[in-house]
């Protein structure tokens, strides 16, 4: 009999479409699957080809879904592929993230960035999908098909600053620090949800003039840690 080998992953990104129905609400089992993924610790981020706009509209109504995602990845960005964005957001390599889309350039964007595949259609022509699940995202069993092994915070942390150009303030944009700050605060979860109105200008603010106290907090913290823990040096 034939084992089953599960899917080896350090993240898991959505396209919003995967999320939501056509009328705004989320897809069956949407919510159920990413609060569990998130009760893993599992990093989440989510693209779509819309604006930034667009999106806060549509996954704002829907805050366990929103503030669940640790990054998002839209046109807005100009980015040339949204896959590979999303995995740089999240501070991990794309070939280590499952990819979650059902439309043909959708999948085709990620698999040329390297990601796993979960198919959420049928009749696709030229992929390969490492999980093909026509009937939605209620059928993915993650426990079972989807393997993850949380990296110790503090090592997390070290990472995701070393990837994110040392934690230069000035090389980031926006959305990057506001991704960067909600993980250093809790690692490998998505940001929290943030204050309304001017709250988020004083969190950037905040966020870029504590680049350097951030980098050097971190640094401290791994040389408390050296002892025990083997980091990449900042």
């Amino acid at each position: 009999m034939a084992t089953f080998a599960p899917l080896k992953i350090d993240a898991v990104i959505f396209d919003v479409d995967a999320l939501l129905q056509d009328d705004g609400e989320p897809r069956p089992g949407a919510v159920d699957l990413v609060q569990g993924l998130v009760d893993r610790k599992i990093p989440l981020a989510a693209v779509t080809s819309g604006t930034q706009a667009t999106f806060d509209a549509r996954l704002g109504r829907h805050p366990d879904l929103r503030y669940s995602m640790s990054a998002v990845v839209t046109a807005d960005d100009e980015a040339e592929n949204l896959y590979v964005k999303a995995a740089q957001r999240l501070g991990v390599d794309a070939p280590a993230c499952l990819a979650c889309d059902a439309t043909q350039p959708g999948l085709e964007a990620a698999q040329s960035a390297g990601c796993l595949l979960c198919a959420l259609a049928s009749g696709l022509e030229g992929l390969r999908p490492n999980l093909s699940l026509p009937g939605g995202l209620a059928t993915l069993d993650h426990e079972r098909v989807l393997e993850f092994e949380r990296k110790p915070p503090l090592a997390f942390m070290v990472e995701t600053c070393t990837r994110w150009k040392e934690c230069n303030p000035k090389a980031l944009g926006d959305y990057d620090l506001m991704t960067l700050g909600g993980r250093l605060r809790r690692p490998n979860v998505g940001p929290e949800p943030g204050p309304a109105g001017g709250g988020r200008e004083e969190l950037l603010a905040k966020l870029r003039g504590n680049g350097e106290k951030v980098r050097g907090d971190v640094a401290k913290l791994a040389a408390e840690e050296a002892a025990t823990t083997t980091l990449p040096k900042l």
